[in-house]
Formats: structure tokens, C-alpha cells, sequence
């Protein structure tokens, strides 16, 4: 059983706790030698990995980060989502990754941008901005919105 919400995660815990089945929710997950674990935007901040955004739209705001650490590095996932909102359509996700030292081949058309005096190739399809800086990959994807947006956002990054 799987259950999905826009609730914050204390009232979807309280409805899950409500069906009548039993289970689990695990606080770490490891796979293929990551292991992988929930973080609050506190701890994720407090990292060293992760830039907060100084800027994000209205109503927007950190609502869960997930952790990933294999022996290549670090990966979080933050993601930012507006209350009431839908869960995944409009969801700001910001990667940052020091485990990938190069942007991957794709064969998505990308239309490059500048970026803090990097360049940065935004896509299209999947309304998302990447590139590296430093040795860290950082993306961008801003679901429901532009690459305005998404330059925004990613040069608030300091």
C-alpha cells in the first residue's frame, strides 16, 4: 500500500496510521551501496552540499530533503512545494550531487544558457536546469514554469 498527499507529512502519517494496515515506514533505505535516508532542510542545509535558494516563487518553501551517500559522494534532493499544492506537478526540485563531475550525454535537445560565468543547459521536456559547478552537479527543474524562472532560482544559489 502506497499512499500519496499534498498534506505535510505529520497528517499523511496520522491518515496512513488511520487505514488499518499494518506497516512501516523505513527511516534508511539502502540500495546498490547508497544508502539512502530523509533529512530535515535543517540538517541538509547544515551539510555543506547544499546552497539554499534565495529566491523561489511565492508560497514556495523547503518541504523535504532526501539523502544519498555511496562511496562515489554525496547526493541531496531538496524539494519545494507550495501548501495545498499538487504533489508532483508544480514540485521545485534542486539536485545537488558531488558524485557527477560532468554533465551526462543525452540526446534531449538543450538550449544553453550562461550561468555565473559557467554555462548551463536547459531542457525543454523535462523543464529542467543543470550544470556543474565546481566538481559539484547542481540541477534545477521547475515543473509548470520557464527557464526565466529557473535561471532565477539557480543564480540565487550563492
Amino acid at each position: 500500500l502506497q499512499l500519496e498527499s499534498n498534506l505535510p507529512r505529520s497528517d499523511l502519517l496520522e491518515v496512513a496510521d488511520s487505514v488499518g494496515v499494518d506497516g512501516t515506514s523505513p527511516e534508511v533505505l539502502r540500495k546498490k551501496g547508497a544508502v539512502i535516508r530523509r533529512v530535515t532542510p535543517r540538517e541538509g542545509y547544515g551539510l555543506g552540499l547544499v546552497r539554499r535558494p534565495s529566491y523561489l516563487p511565492d508560497g514556495y518553501a523547503a518541504d523535504a530533503m532526501l539523502l544519498s551517500s555511496s562511496p562515489r559522494g554525496a547526493k541531496l534532493l531538496a524539494y519545494y512545494r507550495r501548501s495545498l499544492t499538487e504533489y508532483e506537478a508544480s514540485t521545485i526540485r534542486i539536485t545537488h550531487d558531488a558524485s557527477v563531475s560532468e554533465l551526462p550525454p543525452s540526446s534531449e535537445e538543450f538550449v544553453n544558457v550562461s550561468l555565473n560565468g559557467t554555462i548551463a543547459r536547459w531542457s525543454v521536456e523535462r523543464s529542467e536546469l543543470e550544470w556543474i559547478d565546481g566538481r559539484i552537479y547542481r540541477a534545477v527543474a521547475v515543473p509548470g514554469w520557464d527557464i526565466d524562472t529557473a535561471l532565477r532560482i539557480a543564480e540565487s544559489l550563492r
